[in-house]
């Protein structure tokens, strides 16, 4: 019959001699159908040693003990082996009933599968069920790659996964199963027409049918094409990941955001998407995806953060956004170093984010010739003896900026120079008894300045190491152009 030449040829294709098929069996008609077609393939091929049966034991029905003292009594009886794994399905996920025994239904059987030798899952997903699961996912307002549907082929937790009767209808497998003599149970929760799956199985589907009798089949070619369109956008959304991702750590993921926001809507969704999965593989919603994107196009806060989910968060920083699990707050340990000018003329800080190098030059020439080659990078000062660096200052402190004539907050400073958060608590200010002086890169301020016929005096330069300058992607364009210099 067709429906076995449909199994032969999709398990010919895809096992091979060294494999093991793990089959899922219920009970019901089209999972011992599926079992049938199994034993008599192995038999003919002598792979019988190389299938086994696994039944997931839910314990949620009064029937449960009955549907798998059913299927252990039948491969016994048939030289089959088999397995009974009893599972507890958790109800306080936030998820469906359904949705949560389905998940630890596949969970039983990857492992399952895992510990046999180059294992393949064999699933009797069918059309009918094609057509409900479609409809029940486009009741839920799914995307593209959910109302693609099962796949005939596909692969969970890294094990194939195979349905050879996703293209035979219920009716023929209940033909075949009463040309066969095959035995089988029914699960009577089957007619609760309470469950949605069920309602749209006996109320709706029925209806379909008498305007499209061949609902089946349409259906089918409909998924695959869904599911073709689907592989192609999430090629191009894996290339997009790769062009906008600038760094990748066991705990976090920078993005470049000017890479992301210019492409296509469907192919932003589709890598944020790749990209939390990195983190946890199941449990991201459109709700998630749509919280990262809107977190991405937020202009108004260029330093914003959210929490996602299993202690994942998403927080932007002027060009880049980062997911991941580190994030690092605004706060950090305050450190105070005193540097003795005439003793040292280098001097050094390392923090978690940064590290910073300093020189000090005793002035050999007037200010005016070495404010030719001045900028926020350098600082001139009086023949002071030392300086106080200071990392981590509340952020509520207040600046008097030179030229500006009053005083601006801490934070107000670092915003409209665009540092973002991330490095703040890492950026040193530089004290003269007590008062500030320099923010190098960011302001000089108005205390402690040195008259322009002055030739007594230091010229104090700092850079950043090369790692934080590699860190300093993240900061604008001006920014990098000031450090450059």
């Amino acid at each position: 019959m067709q429906l076995e030449l449909d199994v032969k040829r999709l398990i010919d294709r895809y096992i091979a001699t060294n494999h093991s098929i793990v089959a899922g069996v219920s009970g019901g008609v089209d999972s011992m159908v599926l079992l049938y077609c199994l034993r008599q393939l192995a038999e003919r091929v002598d792979r019988l040693s190389s299938l086994l049966i696994v039944h997931v034991h839910h314990g949620l029905r009064e029937t449960a003990d009955r549907d798998a003292e059913f299927v252990h009594d039948y491969c016994q009886k048939s030289g089959i082996p088999v397995r009974i794994e009893r599972v507890h399905v958790p109800t306080e996920q936030g998820i469906g009933l359904e949705a949560a025994a389905r998940d630890v239904r596949y969970k039983a059987l990857v492992s399952a599968a895992k510990a046999c030798s180059n294992a393949v899952i064999a699933l009797a997903h069918h059309e009918d069920d094609q057509i409900e699961t479609f409809m029940l996912r486009w009741l839920r307002g799914t995307g593209l790659h959910g109302l693609g549907s099962m796949r005939r082929v596909g692969e969970r937790e890294g094990v194939p996964l195979l349905r050879p009767l996703l293209h035979t209808s219920r009716g023929a497998i209940e033909e075949f199963a009463r040309a066969h003599d095959i035995p089988h149970i029914e699960d009577e929760s089957n007619q609760d027409d309470r469950y949605v799956r069920n309602y749209l199985r006996h109320q709706v589907i029925p209806k379909l049918r008498s305007v499209q009798s061949d609902l089946g089949p349409v259906t089918s070619r409909l998924t695959e094409y869904l599911q073709a369109d689907d592989d192609f956008l999430h090629m191009e959304a894996k290339a997009l990941c790769e062009q906008m991702v600038s760094e990748r750590t066991d705990l976090h993921v920078r993005i470049d955001l000017p890479r992301l926001v210019h492409a296509h809507v469907s192919l932003q969704r589709r890598a944020i998407h790749i990209l939390l999965n990195c983190f946890a593989s199941t449990g991201w919603s459109h709700r998630h995806v749509q919280a990262v994107l809107q977190l991405a196009q937020h202009d108004e806060s260029p330093s914003a953060s959210i929490q996602l989910r299993k202690g994942l968060s998403a927080w932007r920083s002027y060009d880049s956004l980062y997911i991941g699990f580190d994030m690092v707050t605004e706060r950090a340990e305050p450190e105070t170093w005193v540097w003795n000018l005439y003793e040292e003329a280098r001097f050094q800080i390392i923090r978690k984010q940064m590290h910073w190098h300093f020189r000090a030059v005793q002035l050999s020439q007037s200010v005016d010739t070495v404010h030719r080659n001045g900028g926020l990078w350098r600082l001139l000062l009086p023949p002071v003896s030392s300086v106080q660096i200071r990392c981590g200052e509340p952020r509520a402190l207040r600046v008097r900026p030179l030229g500006l004539g009053g005083s601006k907050k801490l934070q107000d400073v670092f915003t409209d120079k665009k540092i973002p958060r991330l490095f703040r608590s890492d950026w040193p200010i530089i004290y003269i008894d007590d008062d500030i002086a320099w923010i190098p890169g960011v302001v000089r301020t108005e205390m402690h300045t040195i008259h322009p016929s002055e030739a007594r005096g230091w010229v104090i330069l700092a850079h950043l190491g090369r790692g934080s300058c590699e860190e300093m992607r993240t900061l604008s364009s001006n920014m990098q152009r000031m450090i450059r210099e």
